[in-house]
């Protein structure tokens, strides 16, 4: 198969996927009309639950989700959605007296947790900034601005770096309440940093400011410097305040996601030192990844480690659909044609096995030995939303596009 067939095939998989499938599962099988909201839980039977709580990742996720897809798309239809995801956001999560977004509301609307997660919060500035740009919504992408300044105001770490992890309503530090890390010692996680960076990434590419600008070059430096193990290729998981890591263990589907994030960013900036700092570290985790973290079905391994070899017993949406954007981008760096093909053979192994080709929507997680869905899932929850595999479809749409027509980096940039 040549390369312009396969990218066609790619492009065509996920328009179908993206139209037929994520995009009408999640504003009908979770979403209530009646209401004009979205349900906080969905079985895998398909039933929406609206008793369970509602999660700030979730809804944030929905926000940006079909946000994007109005603007990819040209389908102002999907703005429907987002609006009601927006104003659920702005009604129920924001915090009118402290700022930022809480963590959790009850389906009453009831605050359940009040603290603040900066890997919540900067969901809320990705998902805000990308409202605005596609529904023209300038106090949308204003109450981002506000959450981006209010994060580096309160959780940022003006000695070592970074943010650190969760706080109290008021933004005081509470190294006790568990945001993405696992114990308090883990007071920072590549996990936080890099949907930091995702964020803040966002905000700039919409609103061009120079003190956004700033804080994205910083925030990559950063995690080029202190969150990549120069020596493994892997991402550091946990790390205390100094950047010291807490844990051997690496994550497949973190450092791919990652890799294209990171270059994402640097492109954005569009500045050539830091182009030429960057790209080797992202081709060197795809390339990692692609020797460690793939089996020959196109399965992403999850998390690892090294010491015991023990790996985790699932695959899991997330590390699939990262995988597939993040290997494709590597090939669009470097040239290499094998990166091209790893990313065609996780595409499929995703599209045969996770899709509910019964009921719709995607099943989250399947046992690592037989494929098949793992039991006592949800196909919605807290943070299981449509912003990893429509994200996937969106960004194989776009960059299938440009690879037809040779509108590649591996023109200009030598890796």
């Amino acid at each position: 198969m040549g390369k312009n067939e396969l990218l066609e095939g790619m492009y065509q998989a996920a328009y179908r996927e993206l139209t037929e499938n994520i995009l009408p599962w999640w504003s009908g099988c979770a979403f209530d009309k009646k209401q004009g909201i979205f349900a906080g839980r969905v079985t895998i039977q398909n039933e929406m639950d609206f008793n369970a709580p509602r999660h700030i990742i979730l809804t944030t996720r929905l926000l940006w989700t079909f946000s994007k897809a109005a603007k990819i798309l040209h389908q102002d239809k999907w703005l429907f959605y987002a609006e009601r995801a927006y104003c659920y956001l702005t009604d129920f999560f924001e915090d009118k007296e402290y700022g930022g977004y809480f963590t959790q509301v009850g389906p009453d609307g009831q605050v359940l947790d009040s603290t603040k997660s900066v890997y919540g919060n900067a969901y809320a500035v990705y998902a805000l900034a990308e409202y605005g740009a596609a529904s023209g919504d300038q106090k949308a992408v204003q109450k981002a601005m506000g959450v981006f300044s209010l994060l580096l105001d309160k959780a940022y770490d003006w000695q070592y770096k970074g943010f650190l992890e969760s706080f109290t309503r008021n933004w005081e530090r509470a190294p006790w309440v568990q945001g993405m890390s696992r114990t308090p010692f883990d007071e920072k996680t590549m996990n936080t940093q890099l949907h930091v960076l995702e964020a803040f990434t966002t905000l700039y590419k919409v609103t061009g400011n120079a003190l956004v600008k700033y804080w994205t070059r910083s925030q990559l430096q950063l995690l080029v410097q202190k969150v990549v193990d120069p020596v493994s290729g892997h991402f550091y998981f946990f790390q205390r305040k100094d950047w010291a890591p807490t844990t051997c263990e690496f994550s497949n589907g973190h450092d791919i996601e990652g890799s294209w994030l990171m270059w994402d960013t640097a492109r954005a900036l569009g500045e050539a030192e830091l182009l030429q700092l960057v790209g080797p570290v992202c081709v060197c985790m795809a390339r990692v990844c692609s020797e460690v973290g793939v089996t020959e079905d196109g399965a992403v391994i999850s998390e690892v480690n090294p010491q015991t070899g023990k790996k985790t017993r699932y695959w899991s949406w997330w590390e699939q659909t990262e995988a597939v954007v993040g290997f494709l981008n590597a090939w669009e760096m470097t040239g290499e044609s094998h990166f091209l093909q790893i990313s065609k053979k996780i595409l499929d192994f995703t599209l045969r096995h996770f899709v509910d080709k019964a009921g719709g929507g995607w099943f989250p997680r399947l046992n690592a030995e037989t494929n098949c869905p793992w039991p006592d899932q949800c196909k919605a929850d807290y943070w299981i939303g449509p912003y990893h595999n429509g994200r996937m479809c969106m960004e194989l749409m776009e960059r299938c596009d440009h690879g037809k027509t040779g509108e590649v980096e591996n023109e200009n940039f030598d890796f």
